[in-house]
């Protein structure tokens, strides 16, 4: 058993500009058809997860900046507040 993102079928297959990948399950319903068609290996049923993206930012700092949305953390950024972020090479390139 080899666990992965459902979405990867979308970079594996070449299919990301493709709409399937923006509902859950036809997109686990391509990456299925698609993975047994071209190697043979088979989809079990979806884990109950969700692997949506999102930047954490101290209570405090939001508060003290106003920041309640993405839009307010990107105001704040680039009038040059200071940011560290950490993430995975996906996220950040």
């Amino acid at each position: 058993i080899y666990p992965e993102y459902t979405g990867n079928g979308a970079f594996f297959f070449d299919e990301t500009k493709s709409d399937v990948w923006n509902n859950a399950q036809k997109g686990w319903a391509r990456v299925k058809e698609l993975d047994f068609a071209a190697n043979n290996i088979v989809w079990l049923k979806s884990a109950p997860a969700n692997n949506t993206w999102a930047i954490a930012i101290p209570g405090e700092l939001a508060r003290k900046e106003g920041i309640r949305s993405l839009e307010d953390f990107s105001d704040y950024v680039n009038r040059g507040g200071y940011v560290k972020l950490a993430g995975s090479e996906e996220f950040v390139t």
